[in-house]
């Protein structure tokens, strides 16, 4: 059987799928980047698109606007949808990518301590681990390409949960592991000038990072939960492109009202 062949559900595997030029460029870089949607063959007046959800008809109709075609919709692995997109749009490494390092980094479990500087210092040794570092650094990289609003990292019990808000919807990204909780969440607040070693009320602070050339400013807030601290880090893009009235969709008629 062909691997791009349509079974019962809408999966395909695009591992070792040569797309052409001609059929990537149908859909702008920065749209399919920011939507993590992949056109990948066209027959007829069908284009065949790999995009997270297929059951997301606000999506399908963006892509039929832009492309002029008929959408029908696939899906694949996040991880290896990730790196075609990163292949064929020549963005850099994207967030799933790296989570095999960060499986395969040491244990920094919290050493207990009776007094809060111990705590502090074990917790900034492990916010400066490498695959730590890359993981934050990724993820922030992925909330501005994406033009989230904002990124949230929340602790569960066993597992950290990470999203991003896109267009007011919370889109899920890839876990780490549970071990590197405390060190990813220290991270955010060694980058944001807080305190490490208070965990027991709401912190506040703002992180400037430089995306190709421009300032991006994140305001970032934690939050004590009974399972840790919870992190949400607001995207304040300034030189992100404002949406035209011309872009929305509408037809000459609409238009025309406004």
């Amino acid at each position: 059987m062909d691997k791009t062949e349509k079974i019962d559900t809408s999966y395909v595997d695009i591992s070792n799928l040569e797309i052409p030029d001609v059929i990537i460029h149908l859909i702008p870089a920065d749209f399919a980047i920011a939507h993590r949607c992949l056109p990948i063959r066209k027959k007829g007046k069908v284009l065949d698109v790999i995009v997270p959800d297929p059951s997301d008809i606000y999506l399908l109709s963006d892509i039929r606007f832009i492309t002029g075609c008929e959408i029908e919709p696939y899906t694949t692995s996040e991880k290896i949808l990730g790196e075609t997109i990163a292949r064929h749009y020549g963005r850099g490494a994207d967030l799933s990518t790296i989570m095999e390092d960060i499986t395969k980094a040491k244990d920094v479990e919290l050493v207990e301590a009776d007094r809060d500087e111990a705590v502090a210092s074990e917790l900034l040794a492990q916010a400066e681990e490498a695959p730590v570092v890359r993981y934050v650094n990724t993820l922030i990289r992925e909330g501005i390409v994406r033009s989230a609003s904002d990124i949230h990292i929340e602790p569960y019990d066993k597992f950290l949960r990470t999203r991003i808000r896109i267009d007011g919807k919370l889109n899920e990204l890839p876990s780490p592991p549970w071990k590197l909780h405390r060190a990813i969440i220290s991270r955010v607040k060694v980058m944001a000038n807080l305190d490490l070693a208070e965990r027991r009320i709401p912190q506040d602070g703002r992180i400037l990072v430089k995306y190709q050339g421009r300032r991006v400013d994140l305001r970032v807030s934690t939050t004590p939960t009974i399972y840790g601290e919870k992190v949400v880090v607001r995207i304040l893009d300034k030189a992100a492109t404002p949406l035209e009235i011309e872009n929305l969709g509408m037809d000459g008629t609409a238009l025309k009202r406004f």
